[in-house]
């Protein structure tokens, strides 16, 4: 029996599900393969977690919501061409201006870990408007940010590097509709709007009692993250 090993560098999505197919793997790990490999730069599988240590414990320190983050220490990006860098430093420096979460830095990564209570009660309080904005490019990353912003939660990030030189293809990110969708959720978040707006706001502080302590400090519970 062949010992030899296959390099899935540089192979297509496709192919890696063939090779994966031959070894009787489920055809949903060739998705995760792929993007480890061309998205987060790692070949070695013993490295290729679907949660990073360093976000979960950043979620142990009693963040709900961590996200990783191109402009903290130790972050950063390879193989952006100067437009796209340009115009994501300034989209999250809007961000940051309309919508202030103490430390927060990255706002458009969507590499991130959210503790379960807190996915749980965002879509008690929002319900199917969670995510409310579709079909305007990658608003939704940005959109589950300003959420966790409304309801106070304590949101953490660590560093990333974004290996955009390996990168098979090009960007599928249409960064006009993007942008225009930023600016439309701007307008409808920055304020409590109508008796909607109001209806949430008092669920988010009756939430913010019994999730925080008077220091601001998550209360005690046990961890479940995704």
């Amino acid at each position: 029996m062949s010992t030899d090993k296959t390099n899935l560098a540089g192979m297509s999505r496709d192919e890696i599900a063939l090779e994966l197919e031959i070894l009787d793997e489920k055809p949903f790990r060739a998705k995760q393969l792929w993007h480890w490999i061309y998205y987060r730069g790692e070949t070695d599988f013993d490295k290729m977690t679907t949660l990073a240590k360093s976000l979960r414990a950043k979620l142990n320190d009693g963040y709900e919501v961590v996200t990783t983050s191109r402009y903290v220490p130790g972050g950063g990006q390879v193989g952006v061409d100067l437009y796209r860098r340009t115009l994501s430093r300034c989209a999250n420096l809007l961000l940051k201006a309309c919508f202030p979460i103490r430390g927060l830095k990255e706002y458009t990564c969507g590499y991130r870990a959210y503790r379960v209570s807190f996915l749980q009660d965002a879509l008690a309080i929002f319900g199917n408007q969670f995510i409310d904005l579709k079909g305007m490019g990658f608003t939704g990353t940005v959109e589950k940010m300003i959420k966790a912003r409304l309801m106070r939660a304590r949101v953490g990030e660590v560093p990333f590097t974004l290996r955009y030189d390996l990168k098979p293809g090009l960007s599928k990110v249409a960064t006009n509709i993007t942008t225009l969708g930023y600016f439309v959720l701007i307008a409808k978040y920055i304020v409590y709007w109508g008796d909607i707006g109001q209806e949430w706001k008092r669920k988010i502080g009756e939430r913010y009692v019994r999730t925080y302590d008077e220091k601001g400090n998550l209360r005690a519970g046990p961890v479940k993250v995704t």
